[in-house]
């Protein structure tokens, strides 16, 4: 049998959570401390088009005006119902140029921790979605017999004649094919 004593003239706030006190707010006689974690992670919105692109785990380079270099991560998470009133996405909004279809948020975990970032630093995000090991990439219409990602195209052989070669199409990119 243990217990706790505590001089009550010293203020205190015990919380399983580490963290920063951002705000304190009193509702109907109850008191809400709303707080900001010390692990840090980002908050990015996708537009509903983009969102079926984005899986747990996928690379992610994030770029800030606060600190020279890429910070790498990865997707946390991706949330099914689109995003309404919050300080974040009000935020968001100030940056983007028209949101003309609903958004979602999306969470990024970084693989270091940014003790030196303020809390809602503006990151700019990149979201690798689509991604292929010695690849190279070529004018759609090059391509011949295409199903799906199976296609042929002409080559030159080493004796200088032109032969038709299968190759693996993982995705195109606008009117290009990436071969790999």
């Amino acid at each position: 049998n243990a217990q706790l004593a505590q001089d009550s003239g010293k203020l205190a706030l015990l919380s399983p959570i580490s963290g920063t006190v951002s705000g304190i707010e009193e509702r109907n006689g109850k008191y809400f401390i709303h707080l900001f974690t010390d692990e840090k992670s980002v908050i990015t919105y996708v537009k509903e088009s983009e969102w079926h692109d984005i899986e747990a785990g996928q690379g992610v380079k994030n770029y800030s005006t606060h600190r020279d270099g890429v910070v790498e991560g990865s997707i946390l998470s991706k949330i099914q119902v689109p995003a309404n009133e919050s300080k974040w996405l009000t935020t968001y909004e100030q940056f983007e140029q028209k949101m003309d279809e609903p958004v979602y948020e999306v969470q990024i975990q970084l693989v270091e921790q940014l003790e030196s970032l303020p809390f809602a630093a503006n990151l700019n995000s990149v979201i690798t979605t689509n991604q292929a090991e010695n690849a190279v990439q070529i004018n759609s219409k090059w391509l011949l017999n295409r199903s799906e990602n199976i296609a042929e195209v002409y080559t030159l052989t080493s004796d200088g004649r032109i032969a038709r070669k299968p190759v693996t199409v993982p995705f195109d990119l606008k009117q290009h094919a990436i071969l790999s």
